[in-house]
This record gives C-alpha cells, structure tokens and sequence, in this order.
C-alpha cells in the first residue's frame, strides 16, 4: 500500500509542473498471487485476512492510476535494500541502482 501512496504523491508533483502522462504509472511487483488478486478482485477463504488497504489498491488499478506489472525477483532492485541477499546477488542490486 505504500508503495500505491507514494506514486499518487508523485503522480501529483509531476501533475503540478506538466509532468504526467495520462496513462497509468506501473507498479512492479514480484508476486503473481497478489497481481492477480489485484486485478481480478477475487475473494475466496484464502483472502479474507487481507486488510482494507488491499481494496485501495484495487481501486487505484480500477482507475487507471496504477498498472501492477510483473518483474521477477532477480530484476527487483529494490530487494538489494530489503532483504539479507548473497554477496554476488547483493553486489549486482546495489550496482544496480547505481550506489558504487
């Protein structure tokens, strides 16, 4: 849900200086399970434990705000900063994002 809030507030700054394009922003996402869970709304006994913030981003890809796309794990760079990773998988996110 965080990661849905943070591209509103950066859809807004670059709407207030004519920055933003009228298609959706893609959300990458490494989970196929909650893809799918976001742009089929399914709800099954599986999925009654998932909070309200779950229907936010629902709403938001229902809005055209969002596009939940898929990105394997080994592309997601973000996990260099978020998980414990190997040395070489740890080097390869950090180069990454460009911190060496």
């Amino acid at each position: 849900m965080s990661a849905t809030q943070e591209l509103i507030w950066l859809r807004g700054l670059f709407s207030s200086i004519n920055h933003l394009s009228c298609t959706a922003t893609p959300l990458l996402i490494d989970n196929q399970g909650a893809i799918s869970l976001i742009k089929n709304r399914l709800s099954s006994k599986h999925s009654k434990h998932i909070e309200l913030c779950y229907y936010f981003i629902c709403e938001k890809f229902a809005d055209g705000t969002i596009a939940a796309k898929y990105i394997s794990t080994d592309k997601q760079l973000a996990d260099g900063l978020t998980k414990a990773l190997a040395g070489i998988k740890f080097k390869k996110f950090v180069e990454g994002l460009g911190f060496t």
